[in-house]
C-alpha cells in the first residue's frame, strides 16, 4: 500500500494525503478517490492494515513460543518490539501520533484492542499460576506493561543517541518487575 510506504519514510502521517498517495503508486490521483472518500478513509484504512500486521506478528510469535502463558506473553511483547524498532514510522502512527484521536470513524477507538485482551488473559494465567497473586488486576498490569513497553520503544527511536541496552532485555526486565512471574518462568 502505498500509503504505507509514504508513512515509513517520512516517520509520520504528516504529509499523507490522497494526492501524494497517488503519487507514490504511480497513478492518476483521481483514481485514489473512488477508493477512499477522504484523508479519514485513507488512514483509517491503514491503521486497520498496520495493526492487523502487528496482530499477526504477536500470534505467530506466540504460537512459536510453545504453551506456557508467560513465555506466550514474552514473545509477544518481543514482537511488538521488533515491530517498533524496525518500523519506526509505522509504530509512531499506531502509537504516538494524533492519527486515531483525530479519525471520527468510531472503529478507530478499537485499534490495538485485541492485544490488550490478550495480554491481559496471558497475565492473567501466570497470575494464577503464581500461589497468592489469584486476585491481582490483570488489567491494570496490563496498562503498566504496556507503557513500559512503549516507553522503551519510544526512548530507543527518539533518543538514538543514548547508549541504550539491547530493547528486549530492558523490556524483559521490566516485565518480570511488574508482572513476577513464578519460578516456572525463569
Amino acid at each position: 500500500m502505498a500509503a504505507i510506504t509514504l508513512i515509513e519514510k517520512a516517520g509520520s502521517c504528516e504529509g499523507v494525503s490522497l494526492r501524494a498517495v497517488a503519487k507514490q503508486a504511480g497513478i492518476a490521483a483521481p483514481s485514489v478517490y473512488p477508493h477512499f472518500a477522504d484523508r479519514d478513509a485513507l488512514l483509517l484504512a491503514v491503521l486497520q492494515k498496520l495493526f492487523d500486521e502487528l496482530v499477526e506478528l504477536r500470534t505467530k510469535a506466540e504460537e512459536a513460543a510453545g504453551s506456557g502463558a508467560w513465555e506466550r506473553l514474552r514473545a509477544g511483547v518481543f514482537a511488538t518490539v521488533r515491530f517498533g524498532l524496525e518500523r519506526p514510522g509505522h509504530y509512531k502512527m499506531l502509537y504516538e501520533g494524533r492519527v486515531i484521536s483525530g479519525l471520527s470513524d468510531p472503529k478507530a477507538a478499537t485499534f490495538g484492542r485485541a492485544i490488550q485482551i490478550r495480554v491481559v488473559a496471558l497475565i492473567k494465567d501466570i497470575l494464577a499460576a503464581t500461589p497468592g497473586r489469584e486476585a491481582e488486576d490483570a488489567e491494570r498490569l496490563s496498562l503498566l506493561l504496556w507503557a513500559a513497553t512503549h516507553g522503551v520503544i519510544s526512548l530507543q527511536i527518539n533518543k538514538p543517541t543514548l547508549r541504550w541496552p539491547k530493547a528486549t532485555t530492558l523490556v524483559e526486565e521490566l516485565m518480570r518487575a511488574l508482572i513476577r512471574p513464578g519460578a516456572a518462568a525463569s
